[in-house]
């Protein structure tokens, strides 16, 4: 019965470890989502200006996908990827015959064992953004309720995959060495008009102050003798 029992807790462990490994990853696109089609785990050359990976009405089901995992707290869009390109994504409305758009750049970017390289966006930064932006339509701002379009920048960078997680890869450690036009730090020696401290060593009273405490209790000793 306790053999039985081991196994089942342990099952029950390797299962909720599972759940919670794959809870990080809440979407995932290897297909391109839009009339062209394609796989991007071949690799996808980017040509122009941020061609879609997204379109709303023709992938309503990943564009629905998408959305919610966008929207979860502390979600990062990353995007795996090769080439020197400086990467950007875009989200663009469906506001009436407007397709007002917006473009957000800022990203951190790090390096996979295979070669590649992995641009991390914050999902939350990126949203603000796109929800900030005026309607062309003049009425109110946009909102990922009408998104029409995800598409990427980064001309002739070849795209691989495109995550929305929440166990995004660190960003890599500032360099800390300091700057070419940075002074070195300043000599510390005392100025000319400031007198050395005094070094003359003190004198050393150890042995008086060891011998006051023997002397006390010798005395202590005595008068109680007396008594």
């Amino acid at each position: 019965m306790k053999k039985l029992l081991a196994v089942v807790v342990a099952l029950a462990m390797a299962m909720a470890l599972s759940v919670s490994v794959f809870a990080d990853t809440l979407f995932t696109l290897t297909e391109i989502a839009t009339d062209t089609g394609g796989s991007i785990t071949d690799g996808y050359t980017i040509s122009g200006w941020n061609p879609s990976f997204i379109t709303q009405y023709m992938k309503p089901d990943v564009a629905a996908e998408f959305v919610a995992a966008v929207r979860t707290e502390g979600a990062k869009i990353v995007i795996t990827y090769t080439g020197d390109a400086t990467m950007d994504i875009l989200l663009q409305a469906n506001d009436g015959a407007n397709y007002t758009w917006s473009q957000f750049d800022e990203h951190y970017v790090v390096d996979t064992a295979d070669g590649k390289k992995q641009a991390v966006f914050d999902a939350a930064a990126a949203v603000a953004k796109f929800e900030s932006t005026a309607s062309a339509t003049g009425e109110g701002t946009l909102s990922l309720d009408d998104i029409l379009n995800f598409g990427i920048g980064g001309e002739g960078n070849v795209v691989y995959l495109v995550e929305v997680t929440t166990d995004a890869p660190a960003a890599p450690a500032a360099d800390e060495t300091p700057a070419a036009d940075e002074a070195p730090a300043a000599d510390e020696a005392p100025a000319a008009d400031e007198a050395p401290a005094d070094t003359t060593p003190a004198p050393d009273t150890g042995l008086a102050l060891a011998v006051i405490p023997a002397v006390m209790a010798l005395a202590a000793v005595a008068v109680s003798k007396k008594h």
